[in-house]
């Protein structure tokens, strides 16, 4: 039968220690003969018994603590296993749901958490706009700035599942070189950003079968400064109750 390595260790241990008092006691009976001529019997019975006590705290020392070791891994090996349970039966639940989707729309569902894997989602969309050019000199005068008139146009798109219905449409806007965080630069439609505004409202636009993008205009005209502009779209499955009934 194979031993821990923690028995072993306590085994050893032990074993060096009943050596050690064998050697000490016959290196005492040695030393006693040579002084006494007729030792006395109750000092050779305490010596025996002092050799029994450390053979015994040896023995208790080693078998509590190799008895330790084994408990923490008892109880490590059963955490292990009741956490490797709970992952299977997350996947299980999750494989059992994908089963009754639709098969058209498997594989866009965003798995949000193990247990609840038709949790709404979020698609994300960055740029970087340059600074405007204003119009060229004309005559020897100086350059004409740009203005809102002169802004250049452009569209930020995120896509989503085809199937997705959309719930919300953020927008962030901030300087290139701006450390001002994300959450702190969000703008509505409309709103002058400095030079920067996001125009008229959101639009679909698909893109094929399993997707489409959801889109944002935008207007810059700031000469000065490039930005940085952020699109998030938030959106919920939404299954084809058709299928179902089929």
């Amino acid at each position: 039968m194979g031993l821990s390595e923690t028995i072993l260790a306590a085994m050893i241990g032990a074993a060096a220690t009943i050596m050690t008092a064998i050697f000490q006691l016959v290196m005492a009976f040695r030393n006693r003969a040579r002084t006494e001529s007729r030792p006395k019997r109750g000092s050779a019975v305490r010596s025996l018994v002092s050799v029994f006590a450390i053979i015994l705290a040896s023995a208790v020392a080693g078998f509590g603590y190799s008895e330790l070791r084994a408990q923490s891994a008892r109880e490590d090996t059963r955490g292990l296993r009741e956490e490797l349970k709970q992952q299977m039966q997350a996947l299980n639940s999750y494989a059992e749901q994908l089963r009754m989707l639709p098969r058209d729309m498997e594989g866009m569902i965003t798995l949000a958490t193990a247990r609840s894997p038709l949790l709404p989602g979020n698609s994300e969309s960055y740029a970087h706009v340059g600074q405007c050019r204003g119009q060229p000199p004309a005559f020897g005068n100086s350059p004409v700035a740009c203005a809102e008139r002169d802004a250049q146009r452009l569209a930020l798109c995120a896509v989503i599942p085809a199937e997705a219905a959309v719930e919300e449409v953020q927008l962030y806007a901030r300087a290139f070189d701006s450390q001002v965080p994300w959450e702190q630069s969000r703008v509505a439609f409309e709103q002058d950003a400095g030079g920067l505004k996001f125009t008229d409202a959101p639009f679909e636009v698909a893109r094929d079968e399993r997707s489409k993008a959801v889109c944002a205009n935008l207007a810059h005209w700031n000469g000065e400064r490039s930005h940085a502009v952020r699109m998030v779209v938030l959106w919920t499955p939404r299954l084809n109750p058709t299928a179902h009934a089929q």
